[in-house]
């Protein structure tokens, strides 16, 4: 989401990280710029002047806004996999997804 956000909101030239071919093209398709392998970061980019994460300030105040975003079809979400509803074995197939380092994009658990 943070791709597309500085990418439409912002001049900054956008730089992600991807470690295969596949999240490489998904980053560039959102808008990136730039996509490095995120394990070679600091040897291929070395004029940031911001970097967002999961734990980058402000990203709380912003979640309501982006949700309004993607209802209003602005932005693209970046859920890919949905698993309804919220069992155990959801939630073992969720995390097993996201531990076999094959996943592009996001999975969610839901209720229904």
């Amino acid at each position: 989401m943070v791709v597309q956000l500085a990418r439409g909101l912002t001049g900054v030239t956008v730089v992600a990280t991807a470690s295969r071919p596949e999240s490489r093209e998904w980053a560039l398709t959102l808008g990136a710029h730039r996509v490095v392998d995120h394990r070679r970061l600091r040897a291929e980019v070395s004029d940031v002047n911001r970097v967002f994460s999961p734990f980058s300030e402000g990203n709380v105040e912003t979640y309501a806004e982006t949700a309004r975003l993607v209802d209003a079809g602005v932005l693209r979400t970046t859920m890919t996999r949905k698993l309804t509803p919220i069992t155990p074995e959801n939630l073992r197939a969720a995390h097993e997804a996201v531990e076999g380092s094959a996943m592009i994009g996001k999975i969610a658990v839901a209720a229904g």
